[in-house]
């Protein structure tokens, strides 16, 4: 094999991912690498960590740990032990034992770790002609933030109070370096943009001439810690397209809307057990997004959170949501199958929208009434389309561009069709078929009637 040359910022990289691992705070030589990773456990669990099981536990960066089948879920007596992370103190898993037997259905868990030193920590990485960086956040008191820019200077927060207070710092060389916030004990750290920026929290910008060329800092974000006493605002992380992992503590409940948007190479988020909300686009167009952990007291999705988000594969939510918001999957082209939590009555318009690897619906026990437009709209991938029995209306366009070929309509009442779009483009050869003793009523409802030909009666 021929020489391969490596930077040296790479190797570094390397050992620091190997320590954050195995947890170990020692140097290591390049000849010392390959048998570190290999020391590295892979996983466990009662499956042996298989990806496919319903229950599975992750590490905050998104490494699978643990997986369990339900069964194995309601033996067991406690959880698998929370990984230990240098610099981050454990505060457990965003979901409890009971919850996951309660819910009875797939759940992906993750931990919740808090810094040991109570500063949220920001890791960037620098660039020649780039070495200005500003630092925003509102604070509650004033001069109530130290700030440590990661370069042997270290600086208090100004004089704002209850407005954005923005900190530059001048490095004298390019590299990666941390910049440590820490409030005191009685100063609240909120990450919030200015209401001119388009960026984000760190290193905001704002659209005045004089400081646009600052969004190009939106990029130097790699990694977050957040530590004590922050609240989580709109945009509080937008544009960090560089970001690749991020970990929040237990006292969080809420990140506001946009708040991870367009941060295109985060693969992994765990929201903190109490969360109630997962507010609007809050992941939109995070397009290496793999996996959430979605905690048990979640219960409402707002509308485009994982819009474009086309990594994703499965989100699997708590059987507790009672609202989904339009275009909430518009787009996850990976997302193979869903299923609805129970208290759901509502498939929200552009639900699905070119969710073009959908393949498999599950209502279970959920009362669906209306599919409203779009819902399904270029869902090629469903070979099956099954309208459950409670629903009572179907929006424009639901099921356009939806090529399979065979539709169980089991409403015993026809469902209201908003025009002859709803099954617009549907496959040359389906076959519908409706319950036992309602062919007629079918072949004769408005728009309905146009498919009279394709109907026939369920199977007894």
């Amino acid at each position: 094999m021929g020489n391969i040359l490596i930077e040296r910022d790479t190797m570094v990289d390397i050992a620091d991912s190997i320590r954050g691992k195995t947890g170990s705070v020692e140097l290591m030589k390049p000849d010392e690498m390959p048998g570190a990773i290999d020391s590295i456990p892979t996983g466990g669990g009662g499956s042996a960590a298989d990806p496919e099981l319903p229950v599975r536990f992750f590490s905050y960066d998104g490494d699978l740990l643990y997986s369990y089948t339900l069964e194995e879920v309601a033996e067991l007596e406690a959880l698998p032990p929370v990984p230990e992370v240098q610099g981050l103190v454990s505060q457990g898993w965003n979901w409890t034992l009971a919850e996951l037997v309660e819910n009875g259905r797939q759940a992906d868990v993750g931990p919740m770790y808090i810094t040991d030193d109570g500063a949220t920590r920001v890791y960037i990485k620098l660039n020649e002609g780039r070495l200005s960086p500003v630092l925003g956040f509102i604070q509650n008191k004033a001069y109530g933030v130290t700030v440590d820019w990661g370069d042997g200077s270290v600086e208090k927060s100004n004089s704002t109070r209850n407005y954005l207070s923005n900190m530059t710092h001048v490095y004298a060389n390019a590299g990666k370096y941390m910049i440590s916030m820490l409030p005191d004990p009685d100063t609240t750290m909120s990450l919030i943009p200015d209401t001119n920026s388009g960026g984000t929290c760190i290193t905001p910008y704002s659209r005045h001439s004089d400081h646009y060329e600052n969004v190009g800092y939106t990029y130097t974000v790699e990694k977050v810690e957040i530590g004590r006493n922050v609240v989580l605002g709109k945009r509080s992380f937008a544009c960090c397209a560089h970001m690749r992992s991020i970990s929040i503590p237990a006292y969080i409940q809420s990140i506001g809307e946009y708040g991870f948007e367009q941060c295109y190479q985060l693969k992994m988020l765990v929201l903190p057990r109490g969360a109630v909300t997962i507010n609007e686009y809050l992941l939109s167009y995070c397009r290496s997004f793999e996996t959430i952990s979605i905690p048990y007291t979640v219960t409402t999705v707002e509308k485009c959170v994982f819009m474009y988000c086309c990594s994703i594969r499965r989100i699997a939510l708590p059987k507790k949501v009672s609202s989904i918001g339009r275009s909430a999957f518009t787009d996850c082209s990976s997302l193979g199958s869903f299923r609805f939590p129970d208290a759901v009555t509502i498939v929200p318009n552009n639900c699905f929208s070119s969710a073009s690897g959908l393949m498999k619906v599950d209502y279970g026990n959920a009362t669906i009434e209306n599919i409203e437009g779009y819902a399904y709209y270029n869902c090629y991938a469903q070979s099956i389309v099954e309208i459950p029995a409670s629903v009572l209306r179907i929006g424009m366009n639901a099921y356009k561009f939806v090529k399979s070929k065979v539709l169980y309509a089991y409403p015993e009442t026809p469902p209201e069709l908003a025009d002859t779009s709803v099954f617009e483009e549907l496959s040359s050869d389906l076959v519908i078929y409706v319950p036992n003793g309602c062919l007629s009523a079918y072949q004769a409802a408005p728009i309905w009637s146009t498919l009279a030909s394709r109907m026939v009666e369920m199977p007894e």
